[in-house]
Formats: structure tokens, sequence, C-alpha cells
């Protein structure tokens, strides 16, 4: 199990350039990435990404990649532009009858673009190097999201536990409770008939009994529930991301004990209808930062 919250870093550092990772993960319903990257690596936004779905599979994504060359900058200069901003100079100088009066070299450079930085040219071991860097901060990433995932799991199992526990009281105070519904109900029904049952009123009368005590009957609710808590820890098991897949099982549950406590009105196990609500939602809060 993985946390959809995680965060990793890597960095290199060598004598022609430095190289800096950070992945940060939080919760999404999908797998959203966006990347920070200097303005050379645009051309490999797009494998980088694939390299992050690799990783992670859901949850919103921040990748920042930080990259600092430390060789000498390579600089083009624009001679057709500089003696086009020369002759106009010259030109405006003469109309004015300007003298002593020279173009500024400073001026020139810094508000003309004569001068640009040639974009660094990379070559394949300087690719490998950043996605290989890219790749440990993503193993750094989910060795974080597993273990935070790892205390995930283990609060999830003992909601489990805590929900079994509680359902096998359910279970046992059922027999009991339906017992005790038919006795009342056949002592509230002597009460309103003075007269002895003939064979057509106890007829329509256990057709009525069966109809209401099959109403009040939990045994497929019960059955359910369980097979429910059984493929909870399978899943748990998986490797593959489950978070969707757990969220589904914990709504299925909650339809199931809600309909439990609505037809099982006993004071016994009120309680402990109680309580597996309160532990599906711990789970369901939980299972939210699953990925």
């Amino acid at each position: 199990m993985k946390s959809m919250t995680g965060f990793g870093k890597a960095d290199f550092i060598s004598e022609d350039f430095d190289i800096n990772v950070t992945v940060k993960s939080i919760n999404n319903k999908f797998l959203d990435i966006k990347i920070s990257i200097p303005e050379e690596l645009y051309p490999f936004e797009n494998e980088f990404s694939k390299i992050v779905e690799k990783y992670i599979k859901r949850g919103g994504v921040f990748v920042k990649i930080y990259y600092k060359s430390k060789k000498n900058p390579k600089y083009h200069i624009d001679m057709g532009k500089l003696d086009a901003i020369n002759a106009i100079y010259k030109d405006v100088q003469s109309k004015l009858a300007m003298q002593n009066s020279t173009l500024s070299l400073t001026n020139l450079m810094a508000n003309h673009e004569i001068i640009t930085q040639l974009p660094e040219q990379f070559d394949d071991a300087q690719k490998t190097k950043i996605i290989s860097v890219l790749e440990e901060a993503l193993g750094n990433h989910t060795t974080m999201a597993k273990k935070e995932g790892n205390y995930m799991k283990q609060n999830i199992l003992s909601s489990m536990k805590t929900m079994e526990d509680s359902l096998e009281k359910v279970r046992k105070e059922y027999p009991v409770y339906k017992k005790l519904l038919r006795e009342k109900l056949e002592n509230a029904l002597k009460n309103i008939v003075s007269e002895p049952f003939d064979r057509e009123i106890m007829q329509r009368f256990l057709l009525e009994l069966s109809f209401y005590m099959e109403k009040s009957d939990v045994t497929e609710e019960i059955v359910r529930l369980e097979s429910h808590f059984l493929r909870m820890k399978k899943t748990l098991e998986s490797d593959n991301g489950m978070g969707k897949k757990l969220n589904f099982i914990l709504q299925e549950m909650k339809r199931e004990i809600n309909t439990t406590g609505s037809k099982f009105t006993s004071t016994a196990v009120f309680g402990d209808v109680i309580i597996i609500k309160e532990e599906i939602e711990k789970c369901r809060e939980i299972v939210q930062n699953v990925e």
C-alpha cells in the first residue's frame, strides 16, 4: 500500500553541472503531473512525465528539476543588426550635426540584443544523468509513500478487527432477537383477538408473521459484510493501486450495516452497529489518501 502524499529528492554535483530534483505529491482522484524545468529542458518534458507515471499511479504530483551548467557560456554576435544600428546612428548624427558624439558600446549591447547567449546543447550523457537523478528522487518518494502506506494499512486492519468482533456479537444476538420478536408478535395478536384462533385466522397470522420476520432477517446482510471483510483484507495485500477499490468496498459495507441497523433494532446490538459504522468512516478517511 502506498500513500498518495509523499516527498522525495535527489542531487548530483559535478565540475560541469549541478542537478537537483524534488518530487512532492498530494491527494487527487486522478494522476495530475506538473513539472517545473528550466527552458533548456523543455524538449524532454514529455519523457520526464512518462518516467513519473511508472512510479506514481494516482495523485497530484509536483516535480521540480533544477539544472545549472558550470561551463563557460557561448555567445552569438548579430553582426547584421550591429551594422544596421551603427548606420542609423551615423545618419542621425549627420542630420543633427552632432559633433564629438560616439555610440556607447554599453548602451548598444544593453538595449539592442546584439549579443545573445546560446542555449546549451545537451549530450546523451547529460540527459541520462538528469533522468537518473529524477528516478532516484522518485525512488525516495516511493519509499516514503510506502512507509506511510504501511502505517495506514495497520490502522485499517485494526479497524477491521474491531468491526469483525462487533459483527460477531450481532450474529450471536440475532437468534435471540428473532425468538423474542416472534413471541412479542404472538402475544400482541392474542391480546387483540379475544376468541381462540380458528384455522383460517391462524393461517393468516402465520403468513403475516412469516412476511414480517423475513423483512426483519439480517442473515444475508451479515454474510455479505463478512464477504466484504475478506475482500478488504485480500485487497490490502495487493501491490497494485488499490485506493479506488478499497473505497468501493467500504461503500458496500456501509450500505449493508445501515440495512442491518434498520432491521435489527435491538438495544443489545445498537452499540455494536454504531461501532461498525464509525470504523467504516475511519477507514474511508484513510483510504482517501491511498494511491
